[in-house]
C-alpha cells in the first residue's frame, strides 16, 4: 500500500498534505465532523499490545487537534463508528510492512467508507511501540477518519472540469498504462470529463521513477505535470514513498488505484483554477508536449 507525501508545486497552492489513500462510499449526506456525539473507536486488531497501548490516546488526542471529538470504546454509543485491523509482515534487514484499515461507519449505521494506512519501520519499532512510530500511524489515521466523517466538497457552479490523461512513463517492468487507465477511472468517479485527443483542454501528463534498492525496499516516486491548452503549466503534483521492491510489479494493479485517487482531488482542485481554460474546442494542429 502506498502512503506517499503529496506535494502541490503550483504557485499559489494549498501547503502539502499527507497522501493516506481513503475510499469514500458513494451517495452519502454525512454531517460535519464536530458532531456533538463524536466517533467511537474500537480498538484496532492485529496490533503488539505494547503498542495498542499508547496508540489509543495518541489517536485520539490527533482526532480532537482535528475537531472531532473520540473516545475508545467496546460499547456502541449514539455517534459514529470507527473500528481497524493491523497487519504486519516481515521484510527484510529487520524491518515489517505494517498495514492498517479503516472503516467507519455513520451514526445511522451506513458506513462512510474505507481508510488505509501503511509503513515500514524497523520490527523492533512495531513491537514495542517506537513514539515516532504511534504518532505517524495516529496522524495518518485521523487524517483519512476526519475526511470520511466531514461532507465532500460540492462541485462549483458552472462547467465541469475536463482534462486530457496522456502517457505516463515508466521504467522497465512498470506498467505505465495501467496507471494512466486507473487514473482515468478516478476522474470519472469524481465527475471530471476526460478529453480526446482532438479536443483542446489541459493534459496532464505523468513520469514513474523508481530509486536503487535499500534494505528489501525502494523509494517510488510520480510526478504529475498538467499543462493547459497553450503549453504554459498549470501545475504540478509529485507522489513518493518507500515500497517492498519483491513485491512491487504483483502489487503495481493495486497500487495504481491508490496513487490515482490520491491525486485526482488536487488534479480537481487545479483544473478548477484554470476557469474557462478547461473549455473544450477542436485542436488546430498537434498540441504541445509536457
Amino acid at each position: 500500500m502506498l502512503a506517499a507525501a503529496l506535494a502541490l508545486l503550483a504557485a499559489c497552492q494549498p501547503p502539502p498534505r499527507p497522501f493516506a489513500p481513503t475510499e469514500r462510499g458513494a451517495d452519502l449526506s454525512i454531517g460535519p465532523a464536530a458532531d456533538a456525539y463524536g466517533i467511537t473507536l474500537r480498538p484496532v486488531s492485529g496490533m503488539p499490545s505494547t503498542l495498542a497501548v499508547s496508540f489509543a490516546p495518541a489517536l485520539v488526542d490527533a482526532l480532537g487537534r482535528r475537531e472531532v471529538p473520540a473516545a475508545v470504546s467496546s460499547e456502541r454509543a449514539p455517534g459514529a463508528l470507527a473500528y481497524g485491523a493491523a497487519e504486519a509482515l516481515p521484510l527484510d534487514g529487520g524491518r515489517v510492512e505494517v498495514a492498517i484499515e479503516w472503516w467507519v461507519i455513520g451514526r445511522d449505521g451506513r458506513g462512510l467508507g474505507r481508510h488505509w494506512v501503511s509503513a515500514s519501520p524497523p520490527r523492533r519499532d512495531w513491537e514495542r511501540g517506537s513514539p515516532r512510530l504511534v504518532g505517524r500511524l495516529a496522524a495518518e489515521s485521523a487524517d483519512g477518519i476526519a475526511a470520511l466523517l466531514r461532507p465532500a466538497r460540492p462541485a462549483p457552479r458552472g462547467k465541469a472540469p475536463a482534462v486530457r490523461v496522456g502517457t505516463v512513463g515508466a521504467p522497465p517492468g512498470i506498467d505505465g498504462e495501467a496507471l494512466r487507465r486507473a487514473v482515468v477511472d478516478a476522474m470519472r468517479a469524481a465527475r471530471i470529463e476526460t478529453l480526446p485527443d482532438g479536443r483542446a483542454g489541459p493534459r496532464l501528463a505523468a513520469k514513474v521513477s523508481l530509486g536503487p534498492v535499500s534494505g528489501g525496499l525502494r523509494r517510488l516516486r510520480v510526478d504529475w505535470r498538467l499543462h493547459a491548452a497553450s503549453g504554459s503549466r498549470i501545475g504540478s503534483l509529485v507522489q513518493e514513498n518507500e515500497v517492498v521492491d519483491e513485491t512491487l510489479i504483483a502489487d503495481w494493479p493495486r497500487m495504481t488505484r491508490l496513487i490515482a485517487r490520491a491525486a485526482t482531488d488536487d488534479i480537481a482542485v487545479l483544473l478548477r483554477r484554470t476557469g474557462d481554460r478547461a473549455s473544450s474546442q477542436p485542436v488546430d494542429g498537434l498540441p504541445r508536449r509536457p
